[in-house]
């Protein structure tokens, strides 16, 4: 099975659009699978793989999805 039929049969079962829906490898910090044409195998998807999916618009091959966290330093805590 190719990646492009794998996407194809996960959104006719959520019923959403493919073309709103974002696959990520690993979780949602993790890449998103972008080469649809490649097998399962060959993109090392098998057994009990996490696939994050994520209702937006899918980046392009070319593209890069980039994710700013802002943070701030967490206070020293003092015990007791």
């Amino acid at each position: 099975m190719s990646i492009l039929e794998m996407k194809i049969k996960i959104s006719i079962e959520l019923g959403m659009d493919l073309n709103n829906m974002i696959f990520m490898r690993g979780g949602s910090h993790g890449s998103e699978i972008k080469e649809d044409d490649i097998t399962l195998k060959a993109a090392a998807l098998y057994n009990n793989v996490c696939i994050y999916i994520m209702k937006g618009i899918p980046s392009k091959w070319n593209q890069k999805r980039l994710k700013f966290l802002i943070a701030e330093p967490i206070e020293q805590v003092h015990v007791l």
